[in-house]
């Protein structure tokens, strides 16, 4: 009872909602592993942060005590005016934008106004959500990050970080950030799901190409994957585990690390 109002009283007010994810809870909660070896890095150790998907700023505040500044992207509303406020006077720099191979529109498809529905908006056609009954589409602005990040850059830094979270659309977006990755090689931590992207090998492709390496955690360690499939990865009967809320098998992160990568997770 007391759980449930401390939450709705948060859910009232961004800021302080914000400044309780930031200074607590994305201390002691971490649902992902990557999150939890990047809260292990000593602070200043990552320059420049890219984070792609923000969306309640998981990454964010987390990447945020690490690096000397972060640009997170977010062009959902809902997520996007909460980080908006949430992130003032910070090092996170909030783009209301969604990234892609290059500047333009597109749509992005919302199957409801829940939780769920914003954490799942995708700009991916081949995304099951895009053909929910009654899904609701917008157009929003999008940018590629090749174009959008220099700018955005002091002088001198270094880009070591590139967080994706796209619900599918993860091709396009490294496909537009292809110039940042030949230049600074950052380490890549994507979430990919066949389910939501079946033509997900040519992201693979591309970083593979450029030298990376592909890793994923499971048992306790990173598992360096060889082969071109993630579907042995991804069983049915272990996504209905997944999204029961309960740890599993199923893999959806991926950490692709150069030899050269600054920072390195495995």
């Amino acid at each position: 009872m007391i759980r449930t109002k401390i939450r709705d009283a948060l859910g009232q007010n961004p800021r302080l909602d914000g400044m309780f994810r930031r200074h607590v809870w994305s201390r002691i909660h971490f649902p992902e592993a990557e999150l939890k070896l990047l809260e292990a890095l000593p602070s200043g150790s990552i320059d420049t942060a890219i984070d792609v998907g923000a969306a309640m700023g998981s990454y964010a505040w987390v990447l945020g005590r690490k690096a000397r500044s972060v640009i997170s992207y977010e062009p959902g509303v809902v997520h996007g005016n909460y980080m908006t406020i949430a992130a003032a006077g910070t090092n996170v720099t909030v783009v209301r934008a969604a990234v892609g191979e290059k500047r333009g529109e597109l749509d992005m498809f919302t199957q409801s106004d829940d939780v769920e529905g914003h954490h799942t908006a995708t700009l991916s056609a081949d995304n099951p959500v895009a053909h929910v009954p009654g899904v609701q589409v917008r157009k929003v602005p999008v940018v590629a990050l090749d174009e959008d990040v220099p700018p955005r850059l002091r002088e001198g830094a270094h880009v070591d970080v590139l967080k994706v979270d796209v619900e599918g659309f993860e091709n396009a977006v490294l496909a537009g950030a292809a110039g940042i990755i030949a230049r600074y090689h950052p380490i890549v931590i994507a979430e990919i799901e066949a389910r939501h992207n079946p033509d997900y090998g040519v992201g693979f492709a591309q970083l593979r190409a450029a030298g990376y390496h592909v890793r994923y955690w499971r048992d306790g360690r990173y598992h360096v994957l060889d082969e071109d499939r993630i579907e042995p990865l991804q069983r049915l009967e272990d996504l209905a585990v997944r999204l029961e809320g309960r740890h599993g098998d199923y893999i959806n992160n991926f950490v692709f690390q150069h030899p050269v990568s600054r920072i390195k997770l495995a």
